[in-house]
């Protein structure tokens, strides 16, 4: 999505379950994940645009997710919830 988008450039650090062996929405992905960023689940959020993976996995590891919606007719049309839901990443500034 990142990338797909142009917004890269204005995160410090992007990190990719792809590149680490566990994969989404293992907890045991977003805690490596964690861990590279040296920070905590409370303080981390987890934007991505799948429910199955971005939204379970963050919620399974006490990580605030964002879900892009863009395409979506509906930002709850499953469980689990996300903690926001956004149609356009500019919003992202609002989550």
């Amino acid at each position: 999505i990142m990338d797909r988008e142009g917004l890269s450039p204005f995160f410090d650090h992007l990190l990719y379950t792809d590149e680490i062996g566990p994969r989404k929405p293992n907890p045991a992905a977003f805690k490596i994940l964690l861990d590279r960023l040296g920070t905590k689940p409370e303080e981390t959020v987890h934007v991505g645009d799948r429910i199955d993976l971005d939204v379970l996995g963050a919620r399974r590891s006490g990580i605030r997710s964002v879900l892009y919606a863009s395409n979506r007719a509906t930002c709850y049309d499953g469980y689990p919830h996300p903690d926001f839901c956004i149609r356009n990443l500019t919003e992202i500034l609002d989550a």
